[in-house]
C-alpha cells in the first residue's frame, strides 16, 4: 500500500477533495493493476491533512505513476496551489492481513522501507 500525505486550509480543503475526485481518481482507474484509493482527512492544529492510500497498487507501476523515485509524490499544479504542503517520502506498506477483501485494516499494516 501507498501512502502519502498533504495539508491545506479549511477553506481550500473542498477543492483538493473534487480535484482528487476529477483528476486523480479516474487516471488511477485507467492503471493496470490498480485495485482501490482512499483519500482520508483530519484537522491538524488548523488545516487539515489529508492522505492518500493506494492499496494493492503494484510496485513496478509506482515508479510509472511518480516517474522517479518510489519515494516520491506525483503532484499536479493543481493540487499545488491548493495545498500548504506536501508530503514526501511517500511511504509503503505491505498489507499484513485484510477483515473483508474490501476493507483495509490499517492498524495491521507493517511498514515497508521502499529504499
Amino acid at each position: 500500500m501507498r501512502m502519502w500525505t498533504a495539508r491545506t486550509t479549511a477553506k481550500k480543503a473542498l477543492q483538493y477533495v473534487e480535484h482528487m475526485i476529477r483528476r486523480v481518481f479516474p487516471l488511477l482507474r485507467t492503471m493496470e493493476g490498480h485495485q482501490e484509493t482512499y483519500l482520508l482527512r483530519c484537522k491538524v492544529k488548523g488545516a487539515i491533512e489529508s492522505a492518500l492510500t493506494l492499496g494493492e497498487f503494484p510496485w513496478m507501476l509506482c515508479e510509472g505513476v511518480s516517474g522517479m523515485a518510489l519515494d516520491k509524490a506525483v503532484v499536479e499544479p493543481e493540487a499545488r496551489a491548493i495545498l500548504t504542503s506536501c508530503g514526501d517520502p511517500v511511504t509503503h506498506f505491505e498489507i499484513i492481513r485484510r477483515s473483508e477483501p474490501l476493507l483495509t485494516v490499517m492498524f495491521l499494516l507493517r511498514c515497508v522501507d521502499a529504499r
